[in-house]
């Protein structure tokens, strides 16, 4: 009879053992899974950059496309959302939304996500959500801009503050407004740099006071004094010669030559026609008529020219490279690339090492 307590005794311990290990081992397994750094918020993450990687891409490649189509349509006349989609060369029976452009856009992105003069921006105050969307490209809320491209408050923008106490504005900003980041300081916010795109043309009167920033970087290259810093322009050269009376080989030449100048650079069919002195419309037509082709097509072969001479004859990185052609952006400039070329840049060099 005692031998047989102790029988039981012993199961009864095992059994204890047996149960407490079994929720050790399940409270793990919940921790794998739903931690930071767990499975199911790994792959919920990577869902999320999936998708967005999706809609920026589907994004990038509409505005490439009514480019090549139609020398006039402008990128900034580009508004789109989940009940409108308008841009200046839109027939008038023509209509869409959002979900013209990304047609499996899901519901959730379709209330948050926007486009905006040509940028998409996603209406976000999630901070891992941010970062996906900021590394592929897409401009983020809680940026206080007015349709006009002006930076009213940076109240929101702090969130973005990155561990250096430095903050990146999104390139759908061009005026930086009075007393923007007035209130920083004082909210006990540890902003060290601005970084300003180029797209920025004026900073308003005490855009900064109040604020200790120690630096203002404009193009991530150029430092900048935003305090007595008005009328921001690109430095880029630019002909002033007006060539209307040119005969037809010097106007050739000149065509030419703008762009060899000025490839590297953000430039558009509309800046080339002022430049040279002509209207958009007498410009397209002109183009068209000595390149066959519209102006952005030219362009865009020229550049992709170039971008093959480079990764030939130079150890520079893609991304290096794409900035050198014209392209802010080096998931577009592969795009583009792969449209000319058949492949993208990456696999074109790796083919010519191979076959040298």
């Amino acid at each position: 009879m005692k031998k047989l307590k102790n029988k039981n005794g012993v199961t009864l311990i095992a059994l204890a053992v047996t149960i407490i290990i079994m929720l050790i081992l399940a409270g793990v397994t919940i921790s794998a899974l739903t931690g930071n750094s767990g499975i199911t918020t790994q792959a919920k993450h990577s869902k999320t950059k999936n998708e967005l990687a999706a809609y920026k891409e589907q994004i990038d490649l509409f505005i490439a496309d009514k480019k090549m189509e139609n020398e006039e349509f402008d990128e900034e006349s580009l508004f789109s959302g989940k009940n409108t989609l308008r841009y200046n060369t839109q027939n008038e029976n023509e209509t869409g939304t959002i979900k013209t452009i990304c047609p499996q856009m899901k519901n959730d992105y379709l209330k948050r996500l926007e486009i905006k003069k040509g940028k998409a921006i996603l209406d976000t105050k999630d901070v891992t959500e941010i970062e996906i969307a900021r590394s592929l490209g897409i401009n983020v809320n809680p940026y206080e801009i007015s349709e006009d491209g002006e930076l009213i408050s940076s109240n929101g923008n702090l969130l973005l503050i990155d561990t250096n106490g430095t903050l990146e504005l999104p390139d759908t900003v061009i005026t930086i407004g009075e007393g923007a980041f007035a209130n920083t300081a004082s909210d006990g916010i540890v902003l060290r740099k601005v970084i300003i795109p180029y797209t920025v043309k004026e900073i308003k009167q005490n855009a900064f006071n109040g604020n200790s920033i120690s630096g203002k970087e404009q193009n991530k290259e150029t430092q900048i004094d935003g305090s007595n810093y008005n009328n921001v322009r690109e430095n880029r050269p630019k002909r002033t010669d007006n060539v209307r009376n040119s005969d037809e080989q010097t106007t050739i030449k000149y065509l030419k030559e703008y762009v060899e100048n000025n490839y590297i650079y953000d430039i558009s069919m509309q800046e080339a026609a002022e430049e040279m002195g002509y209207s958009d419309a007498y410009f397209s037509k002109l183009f068209k008529q000595y390149f066959n082709q519209n102006f952005t097509a030219y362009l865009t072969e020229y550049r992709i020219k170039k971008a093959k001479e480079l990764l030939s004859n130079t150890n520079h990185s893609i991304k290096d490279i794409s900035r050198m052609v014209g392209y802010t952006d080096s998931n577009y400039f592969a795009k583009i690339f792969k449209r000319l070329v058949g492949e993208i840049p990456s696999k074109y060099r790796e083919n010519l090492t191979e076959n040298e």
